[in-house]
């Protein structure tokens, strides 16, 4: 006994250790200016810009500027003091919190040693270490998610006292407030709450009745916390989650719509990827096991293939208290009900969208180690128990050198440390990871402070640009080129929002011209940078211009 109790003892304090490298490795890869795309198109722009107006107001050439931005009214503090790195940690510290919930839940279920146990491996899941040291909104709507899930948890531990309920359903609409996709979140949530009051109070007189009616409270409640986001944009557009799903709400606007979810699974696959049937049947596994940073086609994200391989372990043993195996059976439901949901609604090119399931997936993987565990203490000494102790062992080991191998790949990308120790300088660090920045500086420091640019082809990433910005791409611009009679007419559509000057990613442009024009349309663009612009500036492919008359 003495000597289980020093192994216990032994194990968290390896497993704290742990932590605190990860941790520490974790604020040093998130000490460098904000480079990633969603963070300079809406997550740090959008409340910058909010600041700069001294209110939230309405931005229409940022259709992004409509989403719900629980987490951008954070960064807001940061920024308002003129730093722009605190809002990764920020993000960061939501990370820290859903590993906090997990191993708090998973303490008092088994153990001290696999709360830690749990803490860790979501902590080092390579996409959540990724999320870790960029400014998004993701971590949050996991770590809302997950308290609202195990607040029902508790709920039904309770005898269905109603403030858990509450509880869980304001997490669900703070879900929502984050992040758009927090809605699906909300749904399969409604749906669990009547399940599970049906599921342990059917000799109750119209149990049906009673259960329905906690799902609704559910869903009203979540809603009144997501409220002020619909609020704000029905007034703005008509629309309560504008800018999707607006063709219903605004059956007239054919264009501006963006999907909750882009594309189907088994369509855009086959047509962007060229993937086979197989291959798109293989996607719930082949997510777990072919993720890369930045490659639609490898799901934009790395998850851990110890995520769909350790939660099998639970099927090793049955029988055990009910509430543990119904607590099993909630995290698999749910994990099922939002994976299953994008992967059919989805073309899951960014894994990122099921996020939210990564803490129940690791509570399962937690609850199969444990289920293997406790089979190998069954074993008397022997040959079974040491097989039994060196398989989970090197299973421990393997994940712990997978997650490890991608944190030392994030160092190697990000290169914190010329940064941090001085050698590279904040414009140069972000040159390095953003071509088009050289130009925003040019427009910085030489362009008149009241001056209106045109950003074209450039993705909205505005966040480094310090002149008022609009912004210009694919589709309107194609049908302004293929209206345009003449040189002069392109010029008046530059200049229709009071633009004087523009920049562009011309690399892209100039092929993205050829492959979609005629040769009289290329001819009129050829002119109005002939006749009607000046060039300013040019470098790493983009290009500031001065439009002329």
């Amino acid at each position: 006994m003495h000597s289980k109790k020093s192994f216990y003892r032994i194990l968290c304090g390896l497993f704290t250790f742990l932590l605190a490298a990860h941790v520490l490795s974790i604020l040093i890869l998130g000490g460098v200016p904000p480079v990633s795309v969603d963070a300079l198109i809406y997550h740090l722009e959008i409340p910058r810009l909010y600041l700069e107006h001294g209110a939230v107001y309405e931005i229409p050439s940022i259709p992004f500027s409509y989403y719900p931005m629980n987490l951008g009214l954070l960064y807001m503090i940061p920024l308002f003091f003129g730093n722009d790195i605190i809002p990764k940690y920020i993000h960061f510290f939501f990370a820290l919190a859903t590993a906090f919930l997990i191993g708090r839940y998973l303490k008092n279920k088994l153990n001290g040693v696999y709360g830690l146990a749990g803490a860790l491996f979501f902590l080092t899941v390579p996409l959540i270490v990724k999320l870790s040291t960029v400014v998004y909104a993701d971590l949050g709507l996991i770590c809302f998610a997950t308290a609202a899930l195990l607040q029902i948890l508790k709920w039904t531990e309770n005898r269905f006292q109603f403030k858990y309920l509450v509880v869980s359903a304001i997490c669900a609409g703070l879900a929502a407030g984050t992040k758009y996709t927090g809605l699906i979140v909300v749904l399969s949530l409604g749906v669990l709450v009547v399940c599970l009051y049906l599921k342990d109070n059917p000799e109750r007189r119209f149990p049906g009745f009673r259960a329905v009616g906690f799902g609704l409270a559910f869903y009203f409640i979540a809603l009144l916390v997501f409220s002020p986001w619909m609020i704000r944009n029905t007034v703005w557009t008509g629309n309560p989650v504008y800018p999707t799903y607006d063709r219903i709400f605004n059956p007239e606007n054919r264009s501006d719509e963006i999907p909750l979810v882009s594309g189907t699974l088994f369509e855009s696959r086959r047509e962007m990827f060229n993937e086979s049937l197989p291959q798109i049947l293989l996607l719930p596994v082949r997510v777990f096991f072919e993720g890369r940073d930045g490659n639609p086609k490898r799901f934009d994200g790395v998850l851990s293939p110890f995520l769909f391989l350790l939660p099998f372990l639970v099927l090793l043993k049955s029988g055990g208290r009910s509430v543990f195996q119904r607590d099993k059976a909630v995290f698999l439901y749910f994990t099922l009900f939002i994976f299953g949901y994008f992967l059919i609604a989805t073309n899951m090119t960014q894994i990122r969208l099921i996020g939210p399931v990564i803490p129940s997936l690791v509570i399962l993987s937690v609850f199969g180690v444990h289920e293997v565990a406790a089979m190998i203490g069954s074993y008397p000494n022997g040959v079974k128990k040491r097989v039994g102790v060196a398989v989970i062992s090197v299973v421990i080991a393997l994940a712990c050198f997978f997650h490890g191998l991608y944190v030392i790949r994030r160092f190697q990308s990000i290169r914190p440390a010329s940064y941090i120790l001085g050698d590279v300088g904040r414009d140069e660090y972000i040159e390095r990871h953003r071509p088009e920045h050289p130009a925003m500086q040019y427009i910085n420091r030489n362009l008149p402070e009241h001056s209106k640019i045109l950003g074209v082809l450039i993705g909205y990433r505005g966040y480094y640009c310090d002149r008022t910005m609009v912004f210009l791409e694919q589709e309107p611009l194609f049908y302004a080129v293929i209206n345009a009679k003449s040189p002069r007419m392109l010029l008046e559509f530059f200049q229709k929002d009071g633009a004087g000057h523009f920049i562009i990613w011309f690399r892209y442009f100039d092929r993205w011209c050829k492959d979609n024009f005629r040769p009289s349309e290329l001819l009129n663009i050829d002119g109005f940078f002939a006749e009607h612009t000046e060039l300013l500036f040019s470098k790493n492919g983009y290009r500031v211009y001065r439009l002329v008359d």
